[in-house]
């Protein structure tokens, strides 16, 4: 229930940011917010697409250093060690 919360609130928070930005953008310069979205996806798509290349290279990296710690444990411990 927490979570839920804490999630609804930050999602709450980051919508009233994004109207009062999107407010102000307009007030100062209807012209250039308008090239700022159009821009938008130049830099978002990009971002996505890294994003997801970190978060598989991420579990790659998890994954061989369970492996490796693994390893080392069975070689390293007390009866792994009597075994060799």
């Amino acid at each position: 229930q927490r979570a839920f919360s804490d999630t609804l609130s930050g999602v709450v928070a980051n919508i009233v940011t994004l109207t009062l930005t999107m407010a102000v953008m307009l007030s100062i310069s209807w012209q250039i917010t308008l090239l700022a979205l159009a821009m938008l996806p130049l830099f978002v798509i990009p971002a996505r697409r890294i994003g997801a290349a970190m978060a598989r290279l991420s579990r790659e990296a998890a994954n061989h250093n369970a492996t490796m710690n693994t390893q080392m444990t069975e070689r390293f411990s007390a009866p792994g060690a009597t075994l060799v």
